[in-house]
């Protein structure tokens, strides 16, 4: 007796009948190659979906009303994104250089495509938005293509990513969101403000006539939020004297720059090394524990062409608790380090590292013995007029700016700046967190009677953070669309993250 099994000629079968139908799809004959058949299944595909959005921008022209359903419009626009991206993302990543298809245009039909469902607030084309910018990068000549789209989309739509944005403002390709910018910049001048300042801390513009139209778009730009700089650059000065004096220093001390400096042997250090040693000296000085002159904290003006003068007016100034800890430290500081850092310039690093840490310990026992410790708290001040009086005594009445309650652009709806929160004060506690950067915990209160929470962390970059952050928040829209997910309330907690300085 034999056993015959029919499952395999069964599945050789419908491999064959497959085959063949990929084959007459493909419109190719037997013999040809798997390259060539991808190649005829990719062009066959794009030129199914041209005539999808043909059809579709065809009944936009046709249709102007509100009873247009933009969903089907919109499904057209991100399926020829999607199918095009692909096939780029495929050639961009493969160390071959190899091309799947020879169809021509595929990084402008993504950047028209996209920037046509993006006018239709597609969120799936929101989120795509940054891979705008990269192809952009990649290929120059679709510049053009996305000023020209970018124009036609409301400027609210790209709010979510402004720090991508401003980070390329002295690149090459920087002329591709200066109109955009511009737009955001008068529409919504408080949503691009704090991203602006934070990276305007390291923009290098190239000595080319793209570089110095880079920097004019650049000032226009400060320009134009020139009516709320005054107050933003003293709410962050105010902020940044939340910050613990000792873990400045440490920063101080920390930098990679003057690290890189003290490496340097002294006798073979230049002229310009030294200059730098003192100029870091002098930062940290001015900022730390000059409580005699106006408080530099708020550096950022000076990145925006404000004279002395106006610094002086903008400054918040030293809050007790800093003055306090300057007037500790200054006299230690120039005995060991030298008036303006002079005994550093022929320190070795070893020496200047075991001064340092030294000083630290001097300034952690000058908190154990100030501040009494309370129960789950840090040594330190818990009312805020200890940090800054600013703060503490704020009264928009005295201003004739509003300041918003930042965190409120989320980019997901169009903002209704007339409806958003504007800070009438603080409250006068502070709760000061024990983790390593000893953050504080603020309340800000509202115009609308609602008090906000806010934790401020100072002495690091918080720009990765906030686009972490973004990641959850796309990684929630995404579990929001699964039904499963969606009946189950599976989501990520995410927070708002305002970079306002890099440190």
């Amino acid at each position: 007796m034999r056993i015959i099994s029919l499952t395999d000629d069964r599945e050789d079968a419908e491999d064959n009948a497959r085959h063949a139908q990929l084959l007459t799809a493909a419109g190719v004959s037997q013999d040809t190659s798997v390259e060539q058949t991808i190649s005829s299944l990719l062009q066959k595909g794009h030129a199914c979906l041209q005539k999808a959005v043909k059809l579709a921008t065809d009944e936009e022209k046709a249709r102007q009303d509100s009873s247009l359903d933009k969903s089907g419009i919109v499904d057209a626009f991100m399926a020829m994104v999607s199918f095009c991206d692909k096939i780029l993302r495929h050639q961009e990543d493969d160390d071959k250089g190899t091309e799947l298809t020879s169809i021509p245009g595929l990084p402008a039909a993504v950047v028209s495509n996209l920037l046509q469902a993006l006018r239709h607030d597609s969120p799936e084309a929101r989120q795509r938005f940054p891979r705008l910018l990269q192809l952009v990068e990649l290929y120059p000549d679709t510049m053009d293509l996305f000023i020209q789209k970018v124009s036609q989309v409301p400027s609210w739509l790209c709010i979510s990513w402004l720090g991508q944005m401003v980070a390329l403002l002295d690149k090459p390709e920087a002329v591709a969101v200066h109109g955009v910018l511009t737009r955001i910049a008068q529409d919504y001048p408080q949503a691009l403000v704090y991203p602006l300042k934070i990276s305007s801390e390291n923009f290098e513009f190239e000595d080319s006539v793209v570089g110095r139209r880079n920097q004019e778009a650049v000032t226009k730009l400060k320009k134009t939020l020139s009516v709320i700089y005054t107050l933003v650059d003293k709410l962050i000065g105010g902020l940044e004297q939340l910050s613990h004096p000792d873990q400045l220093f440490k920063d101080w001390g920390d930098d990679a720059d003057l690290k890189r400096l003290l490496k340097v042997d002294p006798k073979k250090r230049t002229k310009e090394d030294k200059v730098n040693i003192k100029r870091l000296y002098e930062e940290m000085y001015n900022s730390l524990l000059d409580f005699r002159s106006p408080s530099q904290d708020s550096s950022m003006s000076s990145l925006f062409g404000s004279s002395s003068s106006e610094l002086e007016s903008q400054s918040v100034g030293f809050g007790p608790f800093r003055r306090r800890f300057a007037q500790q430290f200054a006299k230690e500081c120039d005995k060991m380090f030298g008036k303006d850092g002079g005994r550093i310039l022929d320190m070795k690093e070893k020496e200047f590292l075991k001064l340092k840490s030294g000083m630290q310990g001097m300034m952690g026992d000058f908190y154990r013995k100030a501040f009494p410790r309370e129960k789950g708290n840090c040594y330190a001040p818990g009312l805020l007029k200890d940090y800054c009086p600013w703060l503490s005594d704020f009264n928009p009445l005295d201003y004739d700016r509003e300041l918003e309650i930042p965190g409120q652009y989320t980019g997901k709806v169009k903002p209704l700046v007339q409806y958003h929160a504007k800070i009438a004060g603080f409250d006068q506690r502070v709760k000061v967190m024990s983790s390593l950067r000893k953050p504080k915990r603020i309340t800000i209160r509202g115009d609308d009677e609602r008090d906000r929470p806010f934790l401020v962390k100072g002495g690091e970059d918080l720009r990765q953070d906030q686009r972490i952050q973004q990641l959850f928040d796309i990684m929630n829209d995404i579990l929001t669309l699964d039904p499963a997910c969606s009946q189950r309330q599976l989501r990520i907690r995410t927070y708002g993250v305002i970079p306002m300085t890099s440190r």
